[in-house]
Order: structure tokens, then sequence, then C-alpha cells
């Protein structure tokens, strides 16, 4: 049976759909996901702090790097051992939707990464999943949203 060019150019979008959750890094709605690029273990100590809503009205700020103000007292902490060249999920971390203030820091360098996680954003907290990732050169801390 030969097939016309339009059967087959509307068969990819039915192909493509179920392979697009692989292409999406949003593996832990809500949790961290911990990669480590070194050669040996790390421990990375998280901390987060629901941050007051803005003001209705009021100016917003651009996304800026929290403070060490924003992150005293924080509503959730962790410390999370990762083996070398591995990764881990940790679900649940966030445990409401809000605007958060986060901090990944390692454990033998004291290198950090900070972020602010904002409620606008789809998800369980502002964003789907938190990105960690340890590098030889230090960490960084990023957010995925819903796509």
């Amino acid at each position: 049976m030969h097939r016309s060019r339009r059967a087959v150019l509307a068969s990819i979008p039915i192909a493509l759909a179920g392979c697009g959750r692989s292409f999406r890094e949003n593996t832990v709605p809500g949790g961290l996901y911990l990669r480590n690029r070194r050669g040996e273990p790390v421990t990375v100590s998280v901390r987060a702090t629901v941050l007051p809503e803005p003001q209705p009205g009021a100016a917003t700020a651009s996304p800026s790097t929290p403070d060490d103000r924003s992150l005293a007292g924080p509503d959730v902490t962790g410390e999370f051992r990762v083996q070398p060249h591995s990764e881990r999920a940790v679900g649940a971390f966030f445990p409401s939707a809000g605007r958060w203030a986060f901090e990944a820091v390692i454990d033998d360098d004291g290198d950090r990464s900070r972020i602010e996680l904002h409620a606008a954003l789809p998800g369980p907290t502002g964003a789907d999943t938190m990105l960690v990732t340890v590098r030889e050169r230090g960490v960084t801390a990023r957010a995925t949203t819903v796509d």
C-alpha cells in the first residue's frame, strides 16, 4: 500500500505526541532533581522559605536572587547525598504552592546557588521541578515549568 504525503505528514504529530514527555525535565513535580557531575559523592544541603505575595498593584521587581533574610527560618530543609556521576529524585519537597526562596549548598566547598520561584508560573510550587546540578566548578539551581 502506498501512502500519500498528506497521510504521512498527518501522522507525524501523533508519533511525536508520545515522545514529548521524554524531552521534558519536569520529572519530579513539586520536588527536587539532583545531578552530580563530579567524580566523587557530594552532599547537597537545600532550604526553602515561603515569601509573602506582593501587594496588588505594587510594582513587581524582576526575579532577584534571594538574600540571607529571605532564607532565614526556612520552611523546608534537607540534606541529600548524591553518588558520583549520578542523579537523585526527591519528591514532594515543597509542601505547598506559592512564592519561594530556594538555596542549594555543596558540603565540601560551600558553593551555593539561590533562586526565587514565582507563584505566577504553573505547577505546585510555581515550578514543576527544582533542578540542582553539581559540577566541578560549583552548583546551579533552576526551575522548570510546565510546558
